[in-house]
């Protein structure tokens, strides 16, 4: 099975962290939200990854490549300009002949994806929708399923429908390639709005699959801040990190002087250097190639990528990137 990874996506509410890079690229836990999508995908065995991204491509492509790096085949689709979900699933069909994952890169979910491509196919459906349960559903299209897990019908945003359930559409879908040629050429074409409500029409099964693990759409400063509290506080384990078992993590080639006093729970990716007499933590990422200076604390704070703190430095309750500073709270 191959994946179509959706990394057209540009976030106002993401600024500045995307004033340099696309939304898909921002770190989490120090490594780019797409890698760890990508990583994902390779460990439940599908290897064969299309990215289809817009504005300006070079951060992934070269960051990414062929995809041999991640021990993945990467193929690239670029849009002069974003398209629509259903615009860009339709770019692929000269590339997609057998069942394939679609999935939004701005997710960070825990989901099974072997036990959800196995519901796939046990409910023989054109479609699979995944679909996770939130707080408050109005921002968002909803399904209303039957007991065997069938769609059938769907609640748009704009219905202005307050009853009904929480569970909405998670922005992951595996699909039939036969599917694709009832998406409409040209026009912006919604896949959640149009092309799943005329499948339904027609007859296509529809399944919705219940996920009940970890899932975040970032889209904002909150939701960054947010996933990043989440994987400290044990919430979101990740596969190199999972606070329950152990609340402080150094990456590779990284060097903590003996004086250092770590407050778990921490995450310190790889290659830093951590000063003499410094205090890290609680509550604190520090990310790949950083150096923080003698004497420093940093607590309650993310620190992106590349960064030197100096000497005698507090840093408190704090995003810090190349770009920008900003105040978690």
């Amino acid at each position: 099975m191959k994946a179509l990874l959706m990394a057209n996506r540009f976030s106002s509410g993401l600024e500045p962290l995307t004033d340099s890079l696309p939304d898909s690229m921002v770190p989490i836990m120090a490594k780019p939200l797409l890698e760890r999508n990508i990583i994902k995908l390779k460990n439940s065995g599908i290897n064969e990854i299309i990215i289809s991204k817009s504005l300006d491509p070079r951060p992934i492509e070269e960051y990414f490549g062929d995809g041999s790096r991640l021990g993945v085949k990467i193929q690239y689709i670029c849009e002069a300009e974003p398209l629509s979900t259903g615009n860009t699933i339709k770019n692929t069909e000269g590339f997609l002949t057998d069942t394939f994952i679609v999935f939004n890169s701005n997710i960070l979910s825990n989901i099974d994806l072997l036990d959800l491509y196995k519901f796939h196919r046990q409910k023989s459906a054109a479609v699979t929708i995944v679909t996770t349960e939130v707080k408050d559903p109005s921002n968002y299209s909803r399904l209303k399923y039957d007991e065997e897990g069938y769609v059938k019908s769907f609640i748009q945003e704009s219905d202005n429908i307050n009853d009904g359930p929480n569970y909405i559409n998670a922005g992951i879908y595996i699909l039939e390639p036969n599917v694709l040629k009832e998406i409409e050429s040209g026009n912006e074409i919604s896949m959640e709005k149009e092309t799943f409500p005329a499948l339904l029409e027609k007859g296509y099964p529809i399944a919705s699959y219940k996920n009940d693990e970890y899932w975040i759409d970032i889209k904002t400063i909150e939701d960054y801040n947010k996933i990043h509290e989440d994987v400290l506080n044990g919430i979101c384990p990740l596969p190199e990190y999972n606070a329950e078992s152990k609340d402080i993590y150094t990456g590779a080639n990284t060097l903590i002087h003996p004086s250092v006093k770590i407050i778990g729970p921490v995450y310190i990716g790889k290659n830093a250097n951590i000063g003499a007499y410094s205090t890290i933590g609680p509550n604190v990422v520090i990310g790949n190639n950083c150096k923080v200076g003698i004497n420093s604390s940093v607590k309650d704070s993310i620190v992106g990528n590349n960064l030197h703190i100096q000497a005698a430095s507090t840093v408190s309750n704090i995003m810090l990137t190349l770009d920008c500073a900003l105040r978690k709270s």
